[in-house]
Order: C-alpha cells, then sequence, then structure tokens
C-alpha cells in the first residue's frame, strides 16, 4: 500500500473521529445547560426560608396574625355579650370551634405552604433526562439546529422566571395570610379553603410548570421539536387550566415576557 492510498483511509477515520468528539462536546454543553437551569429553579429555593431575613418577615407575618387573631376574639365574645345581654341563644361549641380554627391557621398556615413546595421540589428533583442523550439523532438535530436553538433560548429563561415567580408569589402568599385570620373566627367557613386553595394552586403551577419544561426537555434530546414545542408553549397555559377550577395562581408566560421587556428597558436606561 503506498502513501497516498494510506492518507486516503486515514482522512475519513480522522474526520468521522473528529465529528464524534465535536458532537459529544455539544451534548455536553446542552446537557450542562439544561442541568443548570434545573438547579436554578431547584437548588436556590431549598433554603432560601430558612435565610434570616425571610424567617424574620414570617415571624412578623405570624405575629400580625396572632394579633388580628386577638382582637377577632375579643370583638366576638363582646357580641356574644350583647346577644346574651338580648336573652338570645349562643352556639358556643361552634365559638369555641371557631376560634380553634382560627389558632390552628396563625400557627399551621406558614408551615404548610413552605412545605408544599419544599415538597414539591423534591419530588421533582428525582426526574432524570440523561437517558435520552443515548437515543439522541445526530442528523436531525443537526437538521433542526437552528430552531431547537432558538427554542432552547427562550424556554429556558422564560422557565427561570415562572419558577421564581411561583416562589415570589408563596411568600406574599404566607406574608399576607394574617388578613384571613379574622373571617375565620368569625365564622367564615370559606376563608380557610380560600387561602388553602390558592396555596395549593401556586404549588400546582410549580410541579406542572416544572414537568412540561421537562418534558420539553425530554423531546429536545430525542430531536421532536414539534413536541418540544407543544410542552414548552404549554407551561404559559397551566394557569388557565387551574383556573378553570378556580385554582390559577394568575401568572402566565406573558407575564415573563414583560418582566423581561422591563428589565431590558431598565438596562438600558441605566446604561
Amino acid at each position: 500500500m503506498n502513501l497516498g492510498n494510506l492518507i486516503k483511509d486515514l482522512i475519513p477515520d480522522m474526520m468521522d473521529g473528529f465529528f464524534v468528539s465535536l458532537w459529544q462536546k455539544v451534548m455536553e454543553a446542552i446537557f450542562s445547560v439544561f442541568t443548570t437551569v434545573l438547579q436554578l429553579t431547584l437548588e436556590p429555593y431549598r433554603h432560601v426560608w430558612n435565610e434570616p431575613v425571610i424567617v424574620v418577615m414570617f415571624k412578623l407575618a405570624e405575629w400580625a396574625s396572632y394579633t388580628v387573631f386577638i382582637i377577632a376574639v375579643v370583638f366576638m365574645l363582646v357580641d356574644s355579650l350583647e346577644e346574651l345581654g338580648g336573652h338570645k341563644s349562643i352556639a358556643f361549641a361552634d365559638i369555641f370551634g371557631n376560634v380553634m380554627k382560627g389558632y390552628l391557621f396563625c400557627l399551621a398556615a406558614p408551615r404548610i405552604a413552605v412545605f408544599s413546595l419544599a415538597f414539591s421540589a423534591e419530588v421533582l428533583s428525582y426526574l432524570d433526562f440523561s437517558s435520552a442523550l443515548t437515543t439522541m439523532d445526530v442528523e436531525a438535530f443537526l437538521v433542526s439546529s437552528l430552531l431547537m436553538g432558538v427554542m432552547l433560548v427562550i424556554a429556558c429563561i422564560v422557565f427561570v422566571f415562572m419558577i421564581a415567580k411561583q416562589h415570589a408569589m408563596m411568600f406574599v402568599h404566607i406574608l399576607t395570610y394574617s388578613c384571613y385570620v379574622a373571617n375565620i373566627v368569625r365564622g367564615d367557613t370559606q376563608a380557610m379553603g380560600a387561602w388553602l386553595r390558592q396555596m395549593i394552586a401556586i404549588a400546582l403551577t410549580f410541579c406542572c410548570q416544572f414537568v412540561m419544561f421537562y418534558l420539553g426537555v425530554f423531546f429536545f434530546m430525542n430531536t421532536q421539536p414539534m413536541l418540544c414545542l407543544m410542552f414548552w408553549m404549554g407551561m404559559g397555559s397551566v394557569t388557565k387550566v387551574l383556573n378553570k377550577f378556580g385554582m390559577s395562581s394568575g401568572f402566565s408566560g406573558s407575564s415573563a415576557l414583560g418582566m423581561m421587556r422591563s428589565g431590558m428597558t431598565l438596562i438600558k436606561t441605566l446604561s
């Protein structure tokens, strides 16, 4: 075998090795992007509720709720005494039950809210899409790489904003839970249910949007851009679906895009 034939045989092998190595690095980069995004939506929030400033804010909210509770009980007792003076019958069992509900709500509401997101994050952390890398079609990905690259950037940014907003909404929901205490003590059976329903809505929105993003990642890895687009576009529709059951968290993908535009405008103004 002469030198020319040897070179002809080596060049294809070298090119194949080069492209295989390049493709492996591309896959590692894509996997790193998704891993980083998922970590950004889980890891920073694992210990956020234990931050000193957050603990202080929750303590203030708890004391505010106890203050409202005491005031509501005093007013209820005054009303009961007036009814006794008017020789009216009073359901002491109902009064005692409402007082206990109000006290338990003051005590447990913030802890239940924090647990709902922490438990959801713990369950979602077991999702793993690394197996999809072994089934990825190289040629199909290269053909649709531009479209999928644009989808990747937009979906990751919007997803991070969505998850951050859900945690912020839960924080506000906990801070304002004292607004429900007076109605609970006064016997409003819907007040506690409304607060719990809103809490569940925020946790469900967080879980559903995370799962939708995860499924988009899975089909991205399997080079199925239309299915990938379907699930990533569906992240913004979670609130609309939950709203049909009165459980919308009031946040969609358009809100995230609006926040991004406002942020860009602020950056341009400051620069």
